[in-house]
Order: structure tokens, then C-alpha cells, then sequence
């Protein structure tokens, strides 16, 4: 044994580490670019990209390269946290090794990176020319940390080693991003390791998102908590703090509370009471109950913000589906892929939204023709005409099915179009020439059941049955009355 090595006391330095780490104003400045990128968006989108926005900054004697996605995206992304091996991802190979010849990184933060790979190789160049005379930081939020991660890998690799002024990344709440193998992969660069700062803060324990997979931590964890913070650096520590992380412990917290309210009117005497079942099966679950209850009654306004960024994932679901050259109709009836699928959960929780808000207002008196406040009402009218074609396309899906309007069409699509038509005034300026034919398309929810059964129609025609020729004339008039 080494006397030396042996008798040389150990100390940890977490603390000064997290104390230096926020003192110096690198977080603040990281944050404070990210903010700007949410406030400001759009000032460099990835061309390629729907989702992943980046811009370089100058702050004080730094650059700052920030990276954000879309909290849709994000969302929409996250539902999954499958792996996908090295051999999918050639950019990164000079991680492989004889010892390590393969690894996994997260699906989602790989097809982001790749959305914009093309545009940040030409700010890798810049950055490799920069860094030798100024320092530079890559940041991100979430999911844009993740990106932030890839992009200074690629970097650090780009780098020549002679370069002194090495980057550092700093992530805030972003999710574990690769496999063990992945980790050991870095940690066969010690300097590349210390080049990356994750934050991770108790009341948002983001990066413990894939707890139950393969994922590991690389590079150092700052923990920051209302109370104070702490950095550490084992990727077996990290992933156990991560666990302890998660918000299940808030029910002990909650207990506690009880139990402290009991004891102060006197009904508990002593803490071996106060682990009685009856607390637990008498006072604790009733009130948790109680409290879930009313936080789930039906609230519209409460629940209208929800709504909105469910109707953003059917937003972003049509807007891929018209970059790949597809109709979200079709796409939806077909179901071909694994987005079209998951689209079924957010038309669920809409049309839940939309026929509960519709049935309580028909409860109650009617004062006005418009029973509905014009925030609702556009609501309303945003949700009939993207969600109700996914009906009708799950409608005429069955075959032999006729009518959608009589047999299929929900209540709450009827009363929603009816008390549109009162509350609108004439509109010539809807009648003009400089009109949109999609628009106009659009603007009729059952555009869809039109073309339904006018294939229909025109199907029987063609089989002889000579009686859907007026149906078809009028499927004619109806079309040229939408372009005219």
C-alpha cells in the first residue's frame, strides 16, 4: 500500500463546487440566453427542422450558443424513450472504440440533432475557429439540452488538441441521454467528462425521466434545491439521487402534514398513535381523495390551457404529415406509422373536453342565443374543424357506412357549428377573390364526409347504379361553391 495515497484524508468538494458553479455567473448567463431564445423564438430556425431553434449569443466575454425544442415536441417526443444503436448514428462513431464498439443514444434527442445536423456543421467550423481566442458555452433546456450534448461531442471532436480554451456545456433539466455504454465512452476522455455541467433541480426532477431503462449520467450533476445545492461526479451516485428525486416521496410529505394537524387539536397523543391504520384509512386517504376530486371536477377555464396544447400536438401532427406530402386525413385512416396511432390519445381528450363543456352549458339557462363566451366559441371552432375529419375518417372506415351527419356526427359538433353561424356577422370580404381554397375547405368540418360519400357515390355509379349521378352533381355544386 502507498503510505502517502494511504494517509492523504479524503474530502468532498460538492459543495464548493456548487458554490462556484452558481457564483459565477455562467448559469445565470446559460439561463438567461435560453429565456431569450423561448421570448424571442424564430431567429434561427433550423430549416429543416419543425422543432429545434438555436442562436449564438455574446455575453460579457462569451459566446453562448443556446438550444431549445418546442414544449410540443417535446411532450410528443417524450412519449417515447427507446434506444437507438451507434450503428444508426455514423456522426458520432469516433466515440466507438475496440473496448466499447457500440452504444445507444435516446431516440428522440438523435432525430432532433439530425433535424439540424446539416446547418450546425457550419457553426462547428465557426466555433472551432472561435474558440481559440474566446471562451464558449453550449446550453439548453430539456430536450434542447440533450441537443446542446450532441452538438458539443461533435464539437470536442473537432477540436484541435492543442485548443486550451475548451467549451463547457451546461444543461438545465435535461433527460439522461445515452446507455452505460454510451457513458464509458465519454469517460474514455477525462477531459471531455469535465466539460459538461447538468443541472438538476428537487422540484423539477426531469433527468430521472427514464429511471427504468438503460440510461446513465456522464459528466457533473449540480443539484440545487430552495435549501442549497451540491455538484457530484459518479454516475452511481447521480442515478440513485436522480431516484430519490421522484414525487412519490410528497406523499409522506403529505401525511406529515396531517398527522401535525391531528396532533395540534389533540386528537393524536404520541407518534406510535399517529401509525395507527385508522389515520391512514380514516383521515389521510379521504382527504387525498377529496383534494383529487376537486381538482379533477370540470373546469373549463381551469382546463382550457390543457386543452390548447393538446390541440398544438394535432397542430404539429398535420404539419408533418403536409411536409411528408401527406393529408392528415389519410394518414389518420391509414394509420401508417406510430404518430398516427398516438393522435388517437389527444382526439380523446379534446372531444372528453369539448362534450362535457357543450353538455354543461346546454344545463344551463339560456340568456343569449350565443350561450358560449368568444374565447370558447373559437375554441370550439379551432377543435370541430381539425378533430372532427379524424371522425369522420374513423366513420367511414367501417365499411357499408352511409350519412355521417345523421349516423355518426357528435352532438357537440352540431351545437358548436350552430352557435358559430349566430354569433358571425356577414362577411363579404370571406367572398372575395383572394379567398384560400384550403381554407374554405377546411372551414366546413365535414368537408371530408362530402368527398366520403361522393366516392361512394361515384363507386355505385360505376356499377351501374345510375340513381348516385344527382349525388355526385351535387358533391360539384358543393366544391365550385367553396372556390368561387
Amino acid at each position: 500500500m502507498d503510505i502517502d495515497s494511504a494517509s492523504t484524508p479524503l474530502f468532498s468538494c460538492g459543495l464548493d463546487l456548487a458554490g462556484l458553479a452558481v457564483s459565477s455567473d455562467l448559469l445565470y448567463y446559460s439561463w438567461g440566453a435560453i429565456s431569450e431564445l423561448r421570448t424571442n423564438p424564430s431567429r434561427h430556425v433550423g430549416s429543416s427542422s419543425l422543432s429545434v431553434e438555436y442562436r449564438e449569443y455574446r455575453v460579457r466575454n462569451y459566446r453562448i450558443i443556446a438550444f431549445i425544442v418546442s414544449p410540443v415536441t417535446e411532450k410528443y417526443l417524450l412519449e417515447g424513450s427507446d434506444l437507438v444503436p451507434s450503428s444508426d448514428i455514423p456522426d458520432f462513431n469516433f466515440l466507438c472504440s475496440k473496448s466499447n464498439p457500440e452504444f445507444s443514444i435516446n431516440r428522440a434527442a438523435k432525430a432532433l440533432f439530425d433535424s439540424v445536423c446539416g446547418e450546425l456543421s457550419s457553426l462547428k467550423y465557426q466555433v472551432k475557429e472561435g474558440a481559440k481566442s474566446t471562451p464558449y458555452i453550449v446550453t439548453g433546456h430539456s430536450l434542447g439540452g440533450s441537443i446542446a450534448s450532441l452538438f458539443m461531442l461533435w464539437l470536442l471532436n473537432a477540436l484541435e488538441p492543442t485548443t486550451t480554451r475548451r467549451p463547457l456545456c451546461i444543461t438545465f433539466g435535461a433527460p439522461l441521454l445515452g446507455d452505460t455504454r454510451f457513458q464509458q465512452a465519454i469517460y474514455q476522455y477525462s477531459t471531455w467528462n469535465s466539460c459538461f455541467l447538468h443541472t438538476a433541480h428537487r422540484d423539477v426532477p426531469f433527468p430521472s425521466i427514464f429511471p427504468a431503462m438503460d440510461y446513465r449520467p456522464f459528466g457533473t450533476f449540480l443539484f440545487l434545491s430552495g435549501s442549497g445545492k451540491a455538484c457530484f461526479e459518479a454516475p452511481g451516485s447521480i442515478s440513485d439521487l436522480l431516484m430519490r428525486m421522484k414525487p412519490e416521496r410528497e406523499i409522506e410529505s403529505y401525511k406529515a402534514g396531517i398527522i401535525a394537524q391531528l396532533t395540534s387539536i389533540g386528537l393524536l397523543q404520541n407518534e406510535d398513535e399517529a401509525r395507527n391504520s385508522w389515520v391512514d384509512k380514516k383521515i389521510v386517504k379521504p382527504e387525498k381523495a377529496a383534494i383529487t376530486q376537486k381538482r379533477e371536477m370540470f373546469d373549463p377555464a381551469r382546463k382550457l390551457n390543457d386543452v390548447k396544447v393538446n390541440m398544438a400536438q394535432l397542430e404539429w401532427y398535420k404539419k408533418m404529415n403536409e411536409n411528408g406530402g401527406y393529408a392528415y386525413y389519410d394518414s389518420y385512416k391509414i394509420k401508417r406509422l406510430m404518430r398516427d396511432h398516438r393522435v388517437v390519445e389527444f382526439k380523446r381528450i379534446l372531444t372528453d373536453y369539448w362534450e362535457k363543456l357543450v353538455e354543461e352549458v346546454e344545463k344551463k339557462p339560456q340568456k343569449e342565443d350565443v350561450p358560449l363566451r368568444k374565447e370558447w366559441l373559437y375554441g370550439g371552432t379551432n377543435f370541430r374543424r381539425m378533430v372532427e375529419p379524424l371522425d369522420i375518417a374513423d366513420y367511414y372506415k367501417v365499411k357499408g357506412r352511409r350519412d355521417y351527419w345523421n349516423g355518426g356526427r357528435l352532438n357537440c359538433y352540431k351545437k358548436l357549428e350552430k352557435w358559430l353561424k349566430k354569433a358571425k356577422k356577414p362577411d363579404t370580404s370571406l367572398n372575395t377573390r383572394k379567398q384560400n381554397i384550403r381554407s374554405s375547405m377546411t372551414e366546413d368540418s365535414c368537408f371530408w364526409a362530402q368527398v366520403e360519400e361522393a366516392m361512394i357515390a361515384c363507386e355505385a355509379y360505376n356499377n351501374g347504379n345510375e340513381g348516385n349521378f344527382e349525388r355526385l352533381v351535387e358533391f360539384e355544386t358543393y366544391v365550385f361553391g367553396l372556390i368561387e
